[in-house]
């Protein structure tokens, strides 16, 4: 009977130290780390070897619960594998228990609503680019080539330089200046 942790950051820029100090205090015989990993990502390493190492009478404890699912749907076919196994998940910020009837009511009513929370995210993120392509804001990251640049592989293309030579002068690939050039 087995007291494992679990602890996730989506970015490079993050850290775990927060949920690390939380689950040892815990303590955690053990604390599984996806570090730059997403909650939607297709595989977590992390993850998957903490789901392995799970045992009959064993529990997972989490710092958040967002930390450990990905939505509504992730979170029922998890909890139903734990609940298989006899393991139960503890969040520590959320105060949930699955060995509980209650906790277990409360796990499925908090992941309803972290799957709105992220849904309406969308919903205002899909809104607000849209309001910006109406107002004409060109998205996303800038180009690499100034029009200057442009200009000049023009020029030096008519002069019969090589394309490779004039990408690696203006330090990108050469499919980024042939699009470039075809977008100009």
């Amino acid at each position: 009977m087995a007291v494992y942790g679990y602890a996730r950051v989506s970015t490079d820029e993050q850290n775990l130290d927060l949920q690390i100090h939380a689950l040892n205090s815990a303590g955690c015989e053990r604390i599984f780390r996806d570090e730059g990993v997403s909650a939607v990502a297709e595989t977590r390493p992390a993850f998957e070897a903490m789901l392995a190492a799970l045992q009959s009478g064993d529990t997972l404890l989490v710092w958040k619960n967002d930390r450990a699912f990905r939505c509504l749907r992730d979170a029922i076919l998890t909890i139903e594998r734990f609940e298989k196994l006899g393991v139960a998940l503890r969040s520590m910020t959320e105060f949930i228990d699955t060995s509980t009837p209650v906790g277990r009511a409360m796990f499925y009513i908090l992941n309803v609503f972290a799957e709105l929370e992220r849904e309406m995210i969308c919903e205002r993120t899909r809104a607000g680019l849209d309001a910006a392509r109406r107002k004409g804001k060109r998205l996303g990251r800038r180009p690499k080539l100034t029009n200057e640049h442009i200009a000049w592989a023009r020029e030096s293309l008519d002069a019969g330089e090589a394309p490779l030579r004039i990408a690696r002068i203006l330090d990108v690939s050469s499919r980024t200046l042939s699009r470039a050039l075809e977008r100009s």
